[in-house]
């Protein structure tokens, strides 16, 4: 009968002081949401030993860094040119249209004045341009022509060392080539690239 009622009065001083506070988890973290050694955490966070907690969600990074889509290209085309990397080359037709232009400046300032705006000639002086110009034997009674205008050095070599008249070589050996091809071009000789020393020779004459 008395250990009946030590064992009551055991449990009426148990009940009175409410229920046992929860188990601790192994890592010493309780079930209730306490956060580990030295951290604080959030709600559905993560918390390393000792840090601060970072909320699952935030703000993230990609990996890698900031990056432009596919690189640097390397190397610049041009249009309607052909460009390798680090440099350019250039369309030979390209080269030549370039060069008749230029010649066609040289043509009004140093030669039209006796060849004619057009190269048809004037009085005395012959035509270089049309019909019978440039004809490959020598005029009869030409002064300084001796030689046959076969291909486009032939005529390369008479102008550079005669014209213009009594200032034969004034003018630079590529503003001679630039004047030949104008007219060329104007005589409807169209060689597609441009005409100097290692070309000329290859350019026949049209008659």
């Amino acid at each position: 009968m008395r250990t009946i009622l030590i064992a009551s009065a055991l449990c009426a001083v148990l009940a009175a002081c409410g229920a046992p506070p929860p188990p601790k988890t192994p890592d010493g973290t309780s079930s209730g949401g306490t956060t580990s050694s030295g951290g604080t955490t959030s709600s559905g966070g993560t918390t390393s030993s000792g840090g601060l907690g970072i909320s699952s969600g935030g703000a993230g990074t990609s990996s890698g860094g900031a990056g432009t889509s596919g690189g640097t290209t390397s190397g610049t085309t041009s249009s309607g040119g052909t460009t390798s990397s680090g440099g350019t080359t250039a369309d030979p037709a390209v080269a030549f249209k370039h060069q008749v232009d230029e010649g066609e400046k040289l043509f009004g300032s140093q030669c039209a004045s006796c060849h004619g705006k057009q190269g048809e000639g004037q009085g005395k002086t012959p035509k270089i341009v049309g019909k019978g110009a440039l004809p490959e034997a020598p005029p009869a009674g030409a002064k300084s022509r001796k030689a046959k205008f076969t291909t486009a050095q032939d005529v390369y070599d008479y102008i550079s060392k005669s014209m213009p008249p009594g200032m034969g070589g004034s003018l630079k050996p590529e503003e001679y080539w630039a004047v030949l091809a104008f007219d060329l071009k104007m005589n409807g000789v169209d060689p597609g690239k441009k005409v100097d020393e290692t070309s000329a020779k290859s350019i026949t004459l049209k008659k």
